[in-house]
Order: structure tokens, then sequence, then C-alpha cells
């Protein structure tokens, strides 16, 4: 299996490559939707796969994802996740009807969401393959409202099988003048942290 060593100075310049992303998707989000949006870096670490739910909150977590896998030079899966009661209100406020909670989001809902999803990630995915100068695609959205466990799993499973260790950059999404928080999380194969820290050592970061 692939390995990686990555210090706290390389980890540091991951962090900023992403907070750079994260800057000009919500400049180009905020534009579409017509409200103040800001998109924050709080964490990037580097931890073993099996641990990851752990790290996100818990495996029992009731969560609510949209979800893409990635491909191309910067390989891995992206998660919008939300928890099940801020989901209801942005379905709401993106639809125009009430849901109050998840249990009773209509077709119409789900697809708002996903689309919403799709807006929120794919904007930051082509930044960020702007900012490192690489290829990039990501697959249509899925939906699903289960324990982040097992919204998991499918995924780690695979990844196990090519690496013990996963890079996860977690970004807070807020969108005023009504606050909506979400977390986006990329989980990603040592391949695509070796593309970005080469991208980083050309800027002198590391």
């Amino acid at each position: 299996m692939p390995e990686l060593d990555i210090n706290y100075l390389q980890l540091d310049a991951l962090r900023e490559l992403s907070s750079m992303s994260a800057g000009g998707a919500a400049t180009s989000i905020a534009k579409m939707l017509g409200k103040p949006v800001t998109i924050a870096v709080p964490s990037v670490s580097l931890e073993a796969v099996a641990d990851t739910p752990d790290v996100l909150g818990g495996r029992e977590l009731p969560t609510t994802a949209i979800y893409f896998v990635v491909h191309g030079d910067i390989p891995g899966a992206i998660f919008l996740v939300l928890s099940a009661p801020e989901a209801a209100r942005v379905a709401s406020a993106l639809t125009g009807e009430t849901f109050a909670e998840i249990e009773s989001l209509s077709e119409m809902g789900t697809s708002a969401l996903k689309e919403f999803g799709n807006i929120v990630v794919g904007t930051y995915l082509r930044t960020l393959a702007d900012v490192l100068n690489v290829r990039t695609t990501y697959s249509v959205p899925g939906f699903c409202y289960d324990m982040l466990g097992a919204i998991l799993d499918g995924y780690l499973s695979r990844m196990a099988l090519e690496t013990d260790l996963a890079l996860v950059v977690a970004n807070e999404v807020t969108m005023e003048e009504l606050i909506y928080k979400a977390h986006m999380v990329l989980l990603m194969e040592p391949k695509a942290a070796v593309v970005m820290l080469a991208a980083a050592k050309e800027w002198g970061h590391v």
C-alpha cells in the first residue's frame, strides 16, 4: 500500500491550498445565489481510513449527505454533510415548501438539495483544479440520510484496498442572511496529496 509521511508544514500548505479554493468557490456561489457565502477551512488532517468516521463526529451520527466520487489527478470523494434539521431548512429555502423534518422531504426537496450540492461542490472542485492546474472530474451527486458510518463505509472500504491513509479536508459552508451551515469533507487518496504538495512546493510553501 502507498505510504505518506506529511509533516506539519506540509499539512499547513495543503490547508492554504484548500483555503484559496474555498475563497474562490464562495465568491462564485455567492454570485449564483445572490446572498453572502463563506467557506472556511477548519481542518486538514491525515487520518487512518478506518478511523475517519470517528474523526468526523462518530459512526452513529445521523447525517444527511450529498456525495460525489472525484476522478483525475486528485482522486477521492467529497461529501457535503448537513444535520437532518439543517438539510430540511435548506430544502425549504430552496423550494419554498415547508419541511418540518428530513423524513417529510419531497422529491422536489431532494432534487433541490442535490442541485445545491452540485453547485457548492462543483464550484469548489473547479476552483481547486484551477489553483493546482490539474485535471479533475466528478460523478453525478448522490443523496442519502443515514448514520455517518453507513454513509462513508462503502467508499472507505474501497479506499482501504489501496491505502491505509486518507487526507481529510473539512470546510464549513455558511450562507447568510439566514445562516445555513454544512461541512464539506474531502477524502483524498495519497496520490491527491502528492499532487497538492507538488503545487505547494512550486510556490515555495513547503
